[in-house]
């Protein structure tokens, strides 16, 4: 439901299309929230059509994945090109991307972690690289403060704390959690990328901490 409803019983608010338009707006991109769409291709078949009439850029998100009920790929593969379905990634692996009347779209997960992370990973750098945007992560050098399993085949992007005073300082500590809990990104300090070839990190090994 919308973001100013109460939701009722099997219902969640839209926290996603707040969450995408505050990541990629500044001063030269203007984000628009289009009304929730249900997963019915000629709906959203003509909410797609209309946005991209309306915008340069098209981010969607939630019914991405392969059940029968998602039917957004079906909808982008009938309407333009799709240049992958899902990536080697922990968590947005439903990600896609397609091009439809010469414009970007992205197929985001409908978790918020994940939209947000994928969103983030992908969409901004080529809104960057479209406006001609040379943009670099901030980030600092921390240490593992334990060892971090992580053995899922694919890349891990994982939220941390970093700690600032005492005996662990210049360490990070990782926070846990289910992909669809938003309240991550407000009580963590950044994230770190964890390569899908590795079983995880060793205690005091140092990575790259990208902060929010």
């Amino acid at each position: 439901v919308p973001i100013n409803e109460k939701p009722g019983p099997s219902q969640i608010r839209d926290i996603n299309s707040s969450l995408l338009r505050a990541l990629v707006s500044n001063e030269r991109i203007s984000g628009r929230i289009y009304p929730i769409v249900k997963d019915e291709p000629e709906l959203l078949r003509k909410a797609i059509l209309k946005a991209l009439e309306e915008n340069d850029m098209l981010l969607l998100s939630g019914g991405t994945s392969v059940g029968e009920k998602d039917a957004v790929y079906r909808v982008l593969s009938e309407l333009g090109e799709v240049a992958f379905h899902g990536i080697s990634i922990k968590p947005g692996k439903p990600t896609m991307f397609a091009v439809i009347n010469e414009k970007p779209v992205f197929g985001l997960p409908g978790h918020p972690l994940a939209a947000y992370f994928s969103a983030r990973l992908f969409a901004l750098p080529l809104i960057n690289k479209l406006l001609g945007i040379e943009h670099r992560e901030k980030s600092v050098e921390g240490k593992a403060i334990y060892n971090i399993p992580s053995n899922h085949g694919r890349e891990e992007i994982l939220p941390v704390n970093l700690i600032k005073d005492g005996e662990n300082e210049g360490c990070f500590e990782p926070i846990f959690s289910k992909s669809g809990i938003i309240s991550v990104l407000n009580s963590s300090d950044g994230f770190i990328r964890i390569d899908g070839n590795t079983e995880g990190l060793t205690r005091g090994e140092k990575v790259k901490v990208y902060l929010f």
